[in-house]
């Protein structure tokens, strides 16, 4: 979790304007970062598209973070488990078991955002 934190670090730097070494290395995908230089008008969209792209990279590793936690066997072990847990729930606040099976297929997996 180290790597992602200095991943989101370097993105948040990146997106504020604050530029740092272009030898610095992201720990995560092994490129030089975008680094912001200029902020004057002729550089501006040439700005925006890097804040642009830093964005992206930040997306995508969140993403990938994101999978390799619920492609976890114990992570899938506790969303049955939670699933079985709110089938139980709604029967004994009286629902029928066909409605509880449609709410917790509704629910499906729930969001780790």
């Amino acid at each position: 979790m180290n790597m992602y934190l200095v991943s989101i670090l370097t993105s948040i730097l990146l997106l504020s304007g604050i530029s740092y070494a272009q030898e610095t290395v992201d720990p995560i995908t092994g490129h030089n970062p975008p680094v912001l230089m200029s902020t004057s008008p002729s550089s501006e969209v040439g700005a925006i598209k890097q804040q642009i792209r830093a964005s992206m990279i930040l997306q995508q590793e969140v993403v990938k973070m994101k999978l390799e936690v619920m492609s976890d066997p114990q992570t899938a072990g506790l969303l049955a488990k939670f699933s079985r847990v709110y089938y139980e729930a709604l029967i004994k606040e009286g629902f029928s078991k066909k409605e509880a099976m449609t709410l917790v297929q509704a629910v499906g997996i729930p969001s780790i955002d």
